[in-house]
């Protein structure tokens, strides 16, 4: 099943996403460097976890989720809702 694949791949890059995000926390929260005036950790799993985010996100499009034809999906709702 397509969409139980597709939604197990997005529920482990969520999990990968939130381990990313405590991680550099953690690694960063005791270092007085800052970065634009904000603390480094801030930058590391803020804006880090975004960017880290946006390539799961390319990564599941491209290599989990199913291309379909939105209009085949489209006209067969239609044939079964005049069928009712």
């Amino acid at each position: 099943m397509a969409s139980h694949r597709e939604a197990v791949a997005t529920f482990i890059a969520a999990v990968f996403t939130m381990v990313y995000f405590w991680i550099a926390i953690l690694i960063f929260e005791k270092s007085p460097d800052t970065v634009l005036h904000m603390p480094l950790w801030f930058m590391a799993s803020c804006v880090g976890g975004y960017l880290f985010s946006v390539i799961a996100v390319l990564w599941l499009v491209k290599r989990w989720f199913a291309d379909i034809d939105l209009d085949e999906v489209a006209d067969a709702y239609r044939q079964d809702e005049e069928a009712k």
